[in-house]
């Protein structure tokens, strides 16, 4: 059995929120730089994540995302199963009856074992990298779109 690139991305998202779990808020970009998933799709995995109160948005400046939970308290069961939405389910197995059967079994044991695994298990998992975010790389890009003009910095460039 293989987890969905959706739940993969999730939790490497989610893993992101937790390495930084007690320093500022984590910004969307970031993450995305950090794991080479676009904003797009991450807004939309946030999107999901929101609603079962795994992660809370904080706005304005240094703002982004933190976990709703604490990472001891959030398991890579509940990631998947805010992300899923009821995807996991294939038509080919709901035409018959003993698959369905069968596959509501297995995917309740494997729901059970992740269940056990938490957020903060796999940061101290020793494969994990301790990836650094670059805190001021948003600024840095935003501030790269623009040259200095003689009204922001006060002086003539004569």
């Amino acid at each position: 059995m293989k987890i969905s690139s959706r739940g993969q991305y999730a939790i490497k998202a989610m893993l992101q929120l937790a390495l930084h779990e007690h320093e500022s808020p984590v910004s969307l970009v970031d993450i995305s730089n950090v794991n080479n998933i676009s904003v797009s799709y991450l807004e939309q995995l946030f999107s999901n994540l929101r609603k079962d109160d795994l992660i809370e948005g904080v706005r304005g400046p240094g703002g982004g995302y933190r976990l709703g939970k604490s990472s001891t308290s959030i398991s890579i069961a509940n990631i998947l199963t805010a992300i899923e939405d009821g995807e996991s389910k294939s038509s080919a197995v709901q035409n018959d009856e003993l698959s369905m059967v069968l596959w509501e079994f297995f995917t309740g044991q494997l729901y059970d074992y992740l269940e056990n695994i938490t957020l903060h298990d796999l940061m101290d998992h020793p494969d994990v990298p301790k990836v650094e975010i670059a805190r001021d790389t948003t600024a840095q890009y935003i501030a790269s779109m623009f040259k200095p003009t003689a009204e922001s910095t006060g002086h003539s460039f004569n």
